[in-house]
């Protein structure tokens, strides 16, 4: 959660959380295939038993923005 908080620090909420490289917004594919699925192969092999979505990540940075206790389904 450090990671996406940095990455929020100092942004309008208009503003994209994540950016490409290029500084840019991400493509969807662009980002599932380049980056999302890395990832999460990466944690996995990390010991990782759930294999979160794009979504599941969405609504974490919404509770913890919040401070939202709603669970994930």
């Amino acid at each position: 959660m450090d990671a996406i908080l940095l990455n929020i620090a100092g942004k309008g909420p208009k503003e994209f959380v994540f950016n490409s490289p290029t500084g840019s917004w991400w493509r969807h594919s662009s980002f599932y295939d380049r980056r999302w699925i890395p990832a999460i192969d990466d944690a996995c092999s990390r010991g990782l038993t759930k294999r979160p979505r794009i979504h599941d990540l969405i609504d974490a940075i919404d509770r913890a923005l919040t401070g939202s206790l709603r669970a994930v389904a």
